[in-house]
């Protein structure tokens, strides 16, 4: 898949939220990069990152929480490359990257990114 069609896919899944999640998107970039940074190259299982959310979520924001750069969501183009996936299932694991990293800004819980099939 190449890059702008990666990009094109995180555009139309951030296109399809509902306003009472695009009403709370504050100083946050969504960024898709072909890998993360060398020191985050696996998660806590030892898998590598599809993505992650870099920043403060929006329920730790505190009063002085003013003047700072966005924070970002990442998306790894290339970790979702390698899981081997037709198509329609990368599509839909980018999509479902993204909605769990969006999540984790939202200050969602595992659980309720899991009732919300955002896992």
């Amino acid at each position: 898949m190449r890059r702008d069609d990666f990009e094109q896919v995180i555009e139309r899944a951030l296109s399809e939220l509902p306003e009472w999640v695009t009403s709370l998107m504050d100083n946050v970039v969504v960024v898709a990069m072909d890998g993360p940074p060398p020191e985050d190259k696996r998660g806590d299982c030892g898998e590598e990152l599809l993505g992650e959310y870099v920043g403060v979520s929006i329920p730790d924001r505190a009063a002085d929480y003013w003047g700072v750069l966005p924070d970002e969501i990442r998306i790894y183009r290339l970790a979702h490359l390698d899981l081997g996936l037709s198509q329609t299932e990368t599509e839909e694991e980018i999509r479902r990257t993204f909605l769990h990293e969006l999540g984790h800004y939202l200050g969602f819980s595992e659980k309720r990114l899991h009732q919300l099939g955002w896992d």
